[in-house]
Parts: structure tokens; C-alpha cells; sequence
């Protein structure tokens, strides 16, 4: 309804994901996202950004590769994926979804502190 943060690779701009999220951002969703800027991803972004995602940089060599995919709702409910470079095979890729605004918080903190 108001916030989506997320933690994740822009390894897709599927069409069906961008209109998604382009009518939450047209009724005010505020959507931010950090990516690792890399060769595969900046096409991505630059549609994702299109659409009004608010994205900035990860840097991985100093935080380390992105295995671990976040997203956080509205400080209510949180995603976690494992994928590669954990997982190697994306039918093994593993999300745990938790509606708990405890939890979610404890994640929207950290994504805020790696989002400045």
C-alpha cells in the first residue's frame, strides 16, 4: 500500500512484473531497490527506473556477492530467497515469506542503512 524496499540482482524485466509494479507506483507505492551495477543488470535497471523504481548501487566488493534476495511490504511482511550463488540450480531457490512487522522491520532497517 505505501512501501516496497528490496534487495535484489535485476536478473529479469518481465513485462508482466513492470506493468505490476509501474500501477503500484502510479497509486503511490514508494519502491526502492538496491542492485549490484554489473553488465548483465544495467539494462534491467534502466527499465525498472522507467517505471519509477527509485534504485542504487550494492556494492558487492564491499558487502559481498547477493545470494540472499530481501524484500519488505509495507514494514508488515518479508521475503527471503536463497538463490546463486548459494543455489546453483534455480528450481532449488528457496523463499520464505513472513507476514511479521516485527521481523520485517529487523530487514527494513537493514535495507535502509545499506540504501543511504
Amino acid at each position: 500500500k505505501k512501501e516496497i524496499l528490496s534487495l535484489n540482482r535485476l536478473s529479469y524485466a518481465l513485462p508482466k512484473n513492470l506493468r505490476i509494479m509501474k500501477n503500484s507506483i502510479n497509486q503511490g507505492i514508494k519502491v526502492k531497490m538496491l542492485v549490484p551495477f554489473t553488465k548483465n543488470s544495467i539494462m534491467n535497471i534502466k527499465k525498472w527506473q522507467n517505471i519509477g523504481a527509485n534504485i542504487r548501487k550494492y556494492d558487492e566488493s564491499k558487502y559481498g556477492p547477493i545470494g540472499t534476495r530481501l524484500s519488505v511490504y509495507d514494514k508488515k511482511i518479508a521475503r527471503i530467497t536463497f538463490g546463486e550463488p548459494d543455489v546453483n540450480r534455480e528450481e532449488d531457490y528457496i523463499t520464505l515469506w513472513a507476514e511479521s512487522p516485527y521481523f520485517a522491520n529487523i530487514l527494513r532497517n537493514y535495507l535502509i542503512r545499506k540504501y543511504k
